[in-house]
């Protein structure tokens, strides 16, 4: 680049943009924090680095000359330019140290997160994780959490939502439990069969009364914990569904249904757009999104 040619005063440009854009000297002096004089002469001095005139003054005020339309769109372009820049570096210096709060289920907590967030702290010790463990969904918005860890794609058009991967559940009994009811389970034994879940009406009994073909005529645990809910139906208290993933590995418990096929549905990361531009949150919400999609 041939840095000579550049013969006007970068700050000119601005005070140029700032009049072209509030209308007249008196408003753009105002924007600006100076007084009138000193923002004409400031754009005066940039009509005459650059030999032609932006403004043409007359009683009435000031307008655009074709030089000075011409000139907007680059100033304009300069001024979105130093805005990015501000950003970057406001996010480059940013300090990580600090907390992050992450909203999960108390099953993801408790079964997914404990390796992830142990070797998350040996790099990156200075950044200390709050698990918020709740089967509801947290605010972002009243900022009841930075990062929520979800099974649905939000609607809200400033949550920003990265699809992790796909899941797939069941319905798993003890083993003990299926012996009580008797092999081979039918239709009707699984109609008859006690089940360990959220109330009635919930997303939870509804995906049931599809596996089953009416509702349960028995839920005698309804329980708002689904980690809770695992260890009941380990003990044999009933049939509730698990992520095959933690179901299949436990030896105390077998599908209910094993032909059936799975319940699937999507889990996804979330954050607030406004807080997406955070390099604290940023590190967390690239590490999860990374170690969350294996």
């Amino acid at each position: 680049m041939e840095w000579k040619s550049i013969n006007f005063d970068w700050n000119h440009a601005k005070t140029f943009l700032v009049t072209a854009e509030e209308g007249s000297f008196s408003s753009g002096a105002a924007a600006l924090g100076v007084s009138q004089p000193t923002l004409s002469r400031q754009v005066s001095a940039l009509e005459e680095n650059l030999g032609v005139t932006l403004f043409a003054r007359s009683s009435k005020g000031i307008t655009l000359t074709p030089h000075g339309q011409a000139l907007l769109l680059y100033v304009r372009e300069m001024a979105r330019l130093a805005n990015q820049l501000s950003f970057s570096a406001t996010g480059r210096s940013e300090e990580i140290e600090g907390k992050v709060i992450v909203s999960v289920t108390d099953l993801v907590a408790m079964h997914i997160l404990p390796d992830i967030l142990k070797n998350f702290a040996l790099q990156a010790p200075s950044i200390d994780i709050e698990l918020i463990t709740t089967d509801s969904l947290s605010d972002l918005h009243a900022r009841e959490a930075d990062i929520a860890i979800r099974a649905s794609r939000p609607k809200q058009p400033e949550l920003i939502a990265r699809r992790l991967r796909e899941v797939r559940a069941h319905l798993y009994a003890s083993k003990e439990y299926i012996e009580q009811l008797g092999r081979p389970l039918d239709l009707d034994k699984l109609k008859r069969a006690n089940y360990v879940g959220f109330a009635v009406g919930s997303p939870y009994m509804s995906l049931l009364q599809q596996y089953i073909g009416q509702p349960p005529q028995r839920s005698p645990l309804v329980i708002d914990s689904s980690i809770i809910q695992w260890e009941y139906i380990k003990k044999g208290m009933g049939i509730g569904f698990m992520v095959e993933d933690i179901g299949d590995k436990e030896p105390l418990v077998e599908r209910v249904m094993p032909d059936s096929p799975p319940l699937s549905f999507e889990i996804w990361l979330v954050v607030h757009r406004e807080l997406r531009s955070s390099r604290r949150l940023k590190i967390v919400y690239d590490y999860l999104a990374e170690h969350l999609s294996v």
